[in-house]
Protein backbone atom coordinates (compact mmCIF):
# COMPACT_ATOMS: atom_id res chain seq x y z
CA UNK A 1 0.00 0.00 0.00
CA UNK A 2 1.24 3.53 -1.07
CA UNK A 3 1.23 5.91 1.66
CA UNK A 4 2.28 9.04 2.57
CA UNK A 5 1.86 11.67 5.21
CA UNK A 6 -1.16 14.13 4.77
CA UNK A 7 1.39 17.17 4.19
CA UNK A 8 3.51 15.21 1.63
CA UNK A 9 0.14 14.34 -0.53
CA UNK A 10 -1.30 17.73 -0.40
CA UNK A 11 2.01 18.98 -2.07
CA UNK A 12 2.20 15.66 -4.61
CA UNK A 13 -1.36 16.32 -5.42
CA UNK A 14 -0.90 20.15 -5.93
CA UNK A 15 2.52 19.25 -8.46
CA UNK A 16 -0.18 16.56 -10.31
CA UNK A 17 -2.40 19.27 -10.76
CA UNK A 18 -0.29 22.00 -12.29
CA UNK A 19 1.84 19.29 -14.43
CA UNK A 20 -1.35 17.84 -15.94
CA UNK A 21 -3.44 21.10 -16.20
CA UNK A 22 -6.17 19.41 -14.03
CA UNK A 23 -9.47 21.69 -13.45
CA UNK A 24 -11.34 19.58 -11.33
CA UNK A 25 -10.85 17.30 -8.62
CA UNK A 26 -13.30 14.81 -6.29
CA UNK A 27 -11.92 14.02 -3.16
CA UNK A 28 -13.52 11.34 -0.49
CA UNK A 29 -12.86 11.51 2.87
CA UNK A 30 -11.76 15.11 3.43
CA UNK A 31 -10.02 14.85 7.10
CA UNK A 32 -8.56 17.58 7.84
CA UNK A 33 -8.61 19.80 4.41
CA UNK A 34 -5.21 19.97 3.77
CA UNK A 35 -5.36 18.43 0.18
CA UNK A 36 -8.46 19.93 -0.30
CA UNK A 37 -6.69 23.57 0.51
CA UNK A 38 -3.79 22.53 -1.77
CA UNK A 39 -5.48 21.49 -4.57
CA UNK A 40 -7.49 24.66 -4.34
CA UNK A 41 -4.62 26.87 -3.97
CA UNK A 42 -3.22 24.87 -7.76
CA UNK A 43 -6.27 25.26 -9.41
CA UNK A 44 -6.19 29.12 -7.86
CA UNK A 45 -2.67 29.94 -9.69
CA UNK A 46 -3.46 27.98 -12.86
CA UNK A 47 -7.00 30.74 -13.05
CA UNK A 48 -9.48 28.17 -12.81
CA UNK A 49 -10.68 25.05 -11.28
CA UNK A 50 -13.06 23.68 -8.73
CA UNK A 51 -12.66 21.33 -5.57
CA UNK A 52 -15.66 19.46 -4.55
CA UNK A 53 -14.95 17.21 -1.06
CA UNK A 54 -17.46 14.75 0.10
CA UNK A 55 -17.06 12.78 3.63
CA UNK A 56 -19.21 9.99 4.35
CA UNK A 57 -19.79 11.08 8.04
CA UNK A 58 -18.40 15.05 9.00
CA UNK A 59 -18.76 15.13 12.85
CA UNK A 60 -18.47 18.74 13.88
CA UNK A 61 -17.44 17.86 17.38
CA UNK A 62 -14.43 15.93 16.37
CA UNK A 63 -13.21 18.37 13.81
CA UNK A 64 -13.08 21.31 17.42
CA UNK A 65 -11.64 18.79 19.29
CA UNK A 66 -8.76 18.00 16.38
CA UNK A 67 -8.04 22.05 16.40
CA UNK A 68 -8.90 23.55 19.79
CA UNK A 69 -7.45 20.95 22.26
CA UNK A 70 -6.66 17.31 21.20
CA UNK A 71 -4.03 16.27 19.25
CA UNK A 72 -3.08 20.12 17.98
CA UNK A 73 -3.28 21.55 21.44
CA UNK A 74 0.57 22.82 22.88
CA UNK A 75 1.26 23.07 18.98
CA UNK A 76 2.23 26.60 17.01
Amino acid sequence: CFFRPNYERAILVASLIKTHGLTSTLEVGFGRGLVSVCAAKAMEEQGKGTVTSIDIQFDEQHFLFSYRGGWMSGRT
